[in-house]
């Protein structure tokens, strides 16, 4: 498996000197699909697609119902969903109240089995398809390239 990303150039507002930085971005690909998952579920459990599809509907709505009441759901290995909410900060507590709320977002916390693929997922740019190996930054968690291992054997499924 393989994220695919490019070298973006941005401007950096927030700075005086507005300087011009390039950074790494993931390349948007193709989707799959609600009902080419629910397909593959069924194939893979030895069901009937409409069965499959009953089973991730009943998820979905039970997500929803129970997220509604304000409460994290646990989804296994897959992970967690979270509601929760974006707000603007005001100066003194008076002030501050639910019209300060900007958006209403679900969290997701990846489970230990998405974990674990992510580790093992090596990133390739588009650019030369060269592959990097991913080192974790020791700051924030987040990963960084590497040095050249070699270029993209063209076994990407998207």
């Amino acid at each position: 498996m393989a994220l695919i990303y490019e070298v973006r150039k941005t401007t950096l507002n927030f700075k005086k000197e507005k300087p011009t930085v390039y950074k790494v971005a993931a390349v948007r690909q193709q989707t799959v699909g609600f009902d080419a998952l629910v397909k593959e579920v069924a194939s893979s459990c030895g069901v009937h697609r409409t069965q499959s599809k009953a089973v991730v509907e009943a998820l979905i709505d039970r997500l929803i119902h129970y997220m509604d009441l304000g409460l994290p759901v646990n989804v296994g290995e897959l992970g967690s969903f979270k509601p929760t909410i974006r707000t603007k900060v005001k100066e003194t507590a008076d002030e501050v109240n639910a019209g300060n709320v900007v958006r209403r977002v679900v969290r997701f916390y990846p489970g230990k089995r998405l974990k674990d693929m992510l580790e093992d997922l090596s990133i390739i740019t588009l650019d030369n398809g060269d592959t990097e190996e991913a080192a974790p930054d020791t700051e924030d968690g987040n990963t960084g390239g590497g040095g050249s291992t070699g270029n993209d054997d063209g076994n990407n499924p998207l």
